[in-house]
């Protein structure tokens, strides 16, 4: 079969991919532009897989990603197993095609043929962590046994950590699952020789599955030295909002000011909006403090250049920006009341934001509709807009169904 412009859909879908790829990595980004964006490249898409043959060998990122999602969006089954198999080949490889490869099996549904994957998982001992994170996207059941502590304990810890990742956002998993991983504590004293990240990834998973006390959070906290597992710590304080933990991020904030700035945000309390107001002045990037006061307040305010004090703002730039922003509302928030977007925090309105949003931000958002749930959402914040769409119309719609019975 003969394409016309076969090279220019090829380009425009790769150039696509690059701007999906970034906009991915921007704090909030308007979720029907995205969406606009998906749905061009995936015409390029499905227009190449129905060209006869593709690159043998891609050398890029946005190359791999093409020649793969083309295939395996393609109507014979045999070109769709035989992408796969390349896909699977590629992910071995590392580097830049293994980056395209995940994205291809993340973002076009594997076929229901394949094993290939838990293959990989059984002979490629390196590969595992990153496979877990495949799964998490896709997402894809894998046999009971992989997750257990009885298989992971004494692995790899990076493994132990993308297991407990993909298990906590499975909606089967139970509290057996995690409580393993948080046992032996002594006296308020953390299990010994026991990751951070792990211990994190445990109690995440608690408060998905039916447990949202944090009893062992601050001990955590106050004994964690590696900077990730710290920074994970504190983001799941601040999704439960507790109280004492603001002093903790403000302080934090010191030497990670654009991290505590965005947990700040996330805590969304009265005492977490005064940080986060003392705080700003010390973000290096206007843009990205602009888009940490929208999350707060759901509005473009005019956030000074970072060497410029609040104190010595001019009078229009407090009326214009956070400062005057928040003296008009902070009163309008009731003690103990968390605000997103300029309104109170609730589930209806988080649910809200995870339609019209999409970005970095959008991992927030879907942890917190998870965490007030109490529940697995059951999407990935890098899935398609418009599988994110349908999935949490559909998932609104059954939990009004369960609450009517």
């Amino acid at each position: 079969m003969t394409i016309p412009f076969l090279a220019s859909h090829e380009e425009s879908a790769q150039a696509l991919y690059v701007q999906r790829s970034f906009l991915q990595q921007q704090p909030l980004v308007d979720a029907s532009m995205l969406a606009g964006l998906e749905q061009r490249l995936f015409i390029h898409l499905h227009v190449l897989a129905h060209r006869p043959q593709t690159s043998a060998n891609p050398t890029d990122e946005g190359e791999t990603f093409v020649c793969l999602a083309s295939q395996l969006l393609s109507s014979d089954r045999q070109r769709r197993l035989a992408g796969y198999e390349q896909a699977v080949t590629c992910l071995a490889e590392g580097g830049a095609v293994q980056q395209g490869a995940f994205q291809a099996l993340a973002l076009v549904s594997i076929p229901a043929e394949g094993q290939q994957l838990l293959e990989l998982y059984r002979e490629t001992p390196h590969l595992r962590a990153l496979l877990f994170q495949l799964w998490q996207e896709q997402p894809y059941a894998v046999p009971a046994a992989l997750t257990s502590a009885a298989e992971l304990r004494g692995l790899d810890s990076h493994l132990q950590v993308a297991a407990l990742h993909y298990a906590s956002r499975q909606a089967g998993s139970g509290l057996d699952l995690f409580a393993p991983y948080l046992q032996g504590w002594q006296g308020g004293s953390r299990p010994p020789n026991t990751s951070g990240l792990i211990l994190a990834a445990a109690l995440w998973g608690t408060v998905l599955h039916g447990d949202k006390a944090t009893k062992h959070l601050w001990r955590c906290i106050e004994t964690e030295s590696e900077a990730e597992a710290f920074y994970q710590l504190l983001r799941l304080g601040a999704m439960a909002a507790e109280p004492k933990l603001v002093e903790v991020i403000h302080h934090y904030g010191a030497k990670h000011p654009e991290l505590a700035a965005e947990l700040l945000a996330l805590h969304g309390t009265r005492e977490a909006i005064d940080a986060l107001l003392s705080l700003t002045p010390q973000l290096q990037d206007p843009a990205l403090s602009a888009q940490i006061w929208r999350w707060v307040s759901g509005t473009d305010l005019q956030v000074s250049p970072h060497l410029q004090l609040v104190t010595e703002q001019t009078g229009a730039d407090r009326q214009n920006g956070p400062t005057g922003w928040w003296n008009k509302h902070r009163d309008q928030l009731a003690v103990g009341q968390r605000l997103l977007m300029g309104r109170p925090l609730d589930i209806p309105w988080v649910r809200q934001l995870c339609l019209n949003w999409a970005g970095r931000f959008s991992h927030h958002l879907l942890d917190l509709l998870a965490y007030l749930q109490g529940a697995p959402v059951g999407i990935s914040a890098n899935a398609l807009q418009v599988k994110r769409q349908y999935h949490l119309a559909q998932e609104a719609q059954q939990r009004v169904r369960q609450e009517v019975r």
